[in-house]
């Protein structure tokens, strides 16, 4: 079983969703802007994609930039920014089993799925 943690309108999420529904395997659908992660459940998803908090946070976004980009933050604190603003959440994510990865580019995905 798959999942990915999707962004409806953001066209990488929707060309990786597609690959997956293309393969025939189950998989589920995780709307994380409108059912955001809480701390432990992103504490699991960094663990399981072996990377620090920072490599998840979207640092173009609008509100990144308006408000996080000269800070200097712990991964407990990059964590909780997350989970303010889910939007900051890199995307798509996969997991399947105990492994995730970050679906850009597309060819990884491909790869996991």
């Amino acid at each position: 079983m798959l999942t990915i943690y999707h962004k409806t309108n953001c066209q990488t999420s929707i060309s990786v969703l597609n690959l997956i529904k293309a393969s025939g395997k189950k998989y589920k659908i995780k709307l994380y802007l409108e059912q955001p992660l809480n701390l432990d459940e992103l504490e699991k998803l960094v663990q399981m994609l072996q990377v620090s908090p920072e490599a998840l946070v979207r640092k173009k976004e609008k509100i990144f930039q308006e408000k996080y980009a000269h800070k200097k933050l712990s991964d407990s604190d990059w964590l909780k920014l997350i989970v303010k603003h889910p939007i900051l959440l890199e995307r798509p994510i996969l997991v399947k089993g105990k492994k995730a990865i970050i679906g850009r580019p597309i060819e990884r995905a491909a790869a996991f799925i």
